[in-house]
């Protein structure tokens, strides 16, 4: 009886908080761990803004952020899709979508991908591995790692890491040897880390968008063709010099004064016209030799020039494996990408046995499944 009595008074007491903090006069001013105005009494229009209001009003609410930082607390927290960091970097805050990882715990290094959806993830390789050796193709797997990753001297010092253990370097430990991964990770970290002790300004990721930039992709590219050159030794990885550059975008990290500005809470864009393509900022100097063909998830490039090594390419990717494109078509004679995560398509997901007919017309010698490791739920959606 007493236990009864307790969760009742609990109760009252739970509500008479909220009641206080929902008329209580709070003085306007901006979250700092969420970088955004808080809710005022002013704009409730409807039910949601009642609740909005409710939970920005809740006292102590920042120490509370904080806390949950600070402890590693392993329960979700509403935050917005942009995270200020140090030096005015942005960073993504939440997960858009129910198959991505969410973001700060990923970068906390927190077990958030459960090993049950491992071994789930682990089999469908396996699967897919299975099909590509009875059909002599060559499998690669490359995990593009989120921007926090390489960058983490600039996240918010409050954010602390629970180990140094990554999220996609648990998953490889699981993944069996016949299964070639090219790491690169710790290439990008290290790599941005001496630019930065050394005050080169190349960026690998864009200080003020999610993606790694051309820079960055640039080495995930090398890595790939060098881990792709011990099986095809007539690959010839194409070095910096035989690319141009186009600093057309805003996002460009050559010219990021011009890119989107982060003020109180809003998220703002200088006017531009956004180029057509944004991933290719790069351009193959022999450009003319190559013909690239959209088709709804899919971009196709065949390049006619006679020293491109005569292979077939077949590329299941997100966002960022589009800046790889640009570079694998100038090293191969055909390739053929798949965008698993195009925005807006309901039916996204790797879908593997539909890409088995397309596998049987294209007769690809090598098979390239970038996964960015906030999408690794993805490899759960492969039938």
């Amino acid at each position: 009886m007493k236990k009864i009595y307790r969760l009742i008074f609990i109760g009252l007491f739970l509500e008479f908080i909220v009641f206080f903090s929902v008329f209580l006069d709070v003085k306007k001013e901006i979250s700092l761990f969420e970088n955004r105005s808080l809710f005022e009494k002013t704009n409730i229009k409807n039910t949601t803004d009642i609740e909005k209001y409710i939970s920005d009003h809740i006292p102590f609410r920042e120490d509370m952020l904080k806390i949950y930082f600070s402890t590693n607390l392993k329960m979700p927290v509403g935050i917005q899709k942009i995270l200020v960091g140090q030096d005015n970097w942005l960073f993504m805050g939440t997960n858009p979508t129910a198959y991505n990882l969410p973001v700060i715990p990923s970068y906390q290094n927190k077990e958030i991908f459960a090993q049950k959806e491992i071994n789930q993830a682990v089999h469908n390789i396996k699967r897919i591995k299975k099909w590509c050796d009875e059909h002599n193709v060559r499998l690669y797997l490359i995990f593009p790692p989120d921007k926090t990753r390489v960058y983490a001297q600039f996240m918010p010092d409050y954010i602390v890491r629970q180990n140094n253990l990554s999220p996609v370097e648990r998953f490889v430990s699981f993944l069996p040897n016949d299964i070639t991964v090219i790491p690169i990770e710790r290439k990008l970290i290290d790599l941005a880390q001496k630019n930065y002790a050394q005050g080169i300004t190349k960026l690998l990721y864009y200080k003020e968008e999610s993606h790694w930039s051309e820079e960055g992709a640039f080495l995930a590219y090398q890595e790939l063709m060098r881990g792709i050159k011990k099986d095809f030794s007539e690959v010839k990885i194409l070095t910096r010099d035989d690319f141009l550059i186009e600093p057309k975008s805003p996002y460009n990290p050559y010219d990021i004064g011009y890119g989107p500005k982060f003020t109180h809470g809003n998220l703002i864009l200088p006017n531009f016209d956004m180029p057509e393509n944004l991933y290719n900022h790069f351009e193959y100097k022999n450009i003319k030799d190559i013909k690239v063909v959209w088709d709804k998830n899919f971009k196709h490039s065949t390049n006619s020039n006679t020293d491109t090594t005569p292979l077939n390419v077949y590329v299941i990717g997100d966002s960022f494996a589009c800046y790889l494109h640009a570079f694998l078509s100038a090293t191969f004679h055909r390739v053929r990408a798949y965008r698993f995560n195009m925005p807006g398509d309901r039916n996204a997901g790797i879908w593997f046995n539909e890409r088995k007919k397309e596998f049987e017309e294209e007769k690809p010698d090598i098979l390239i499944l970038s996964i960015s490791d906030l999408k690794l739920k993805d490899l759960l959606r492969i039938d």
